[in-house]
């Protein structure tokens, strides 16, 4: 799950009070990539066939797309797979949209006609932007790459792209956090 803490530059020391107290305790948060309580009982329906490694059967404990996330993210030495790190490659691109719009939504939290819901709504517009830049990261990521022998098993050199269900499956929740004091 991409984790990180936007920080705007405050030059108006009064205004954090402002939407401290117009938001009270209650703080959305939101979550990018695979939340459990989303994603956590998707599973791959099908996974190679070892007699033939272009088709599919199905299988009996399939693999859920949150494991295969992981180990895409920071490989495994098991498996031979190397890390192919997309949630940390996207946190950059999406912490730099987040700042500029959260500057943005701090002009508008202390009018007085900004609706107390306005970080809410504003968590579940950023939601699918973000989402869509860690979507973008997995379809381009191509280093490092397929061995020859995935990439002829597969019949694609794309390393995070198979079936695409992880990257159907990456998504984002608005939760409320309450904060302590």
């Amino acid at each position: 799950m991409a984790s990180f803490t936007v920080k705007v530059k405050q030059t108006n020391p009064d205004m954090l009070k402002k939407i401290s107290k117009r938001m009270g305790k209650n703080l959305p948060v939101l979550e990018v990539g695979f939340p459990k309580e989303l994603t956590g009982g998707i599973v791959y329906p099908s996974v190679r066939d070892p007699k033939n490694p272009r088709s599919f059967v199905k299988s009996e404990s399939p693999p859920r797309v949150i494991d295969v996330a992981a180990t895409n993210e920071f490989g495994s030495t098991s498996q031979k797979i190397p890390p192919r790190p997309f949630m940390k490659l996207s946190e950059k691109p999406a912490k730099k949209l987040m700042q500029r719009e959260t500057k943005k939504l701090a002009r508008k939290m202390v009018e007085k006609s900004a609706p107390p819901n306005l970080p809410t709504k504003f968590m579940q517009l950023m939601g699918p932007k973000l989402a869509n830049i860690f979507k973008d990261t997995i379809t381009k990521l191509r280093e490092p790459p397929n061995s020859p022998i995935t990439v002829a098993t597969k019949g694609s050199d794309n390393p995070l792209i198979d079936t695409g269900l992880m990257r159907q499956t990456l998504t984002y929740l608005v939760t409320k956090k309450n904060r302590k004091g």
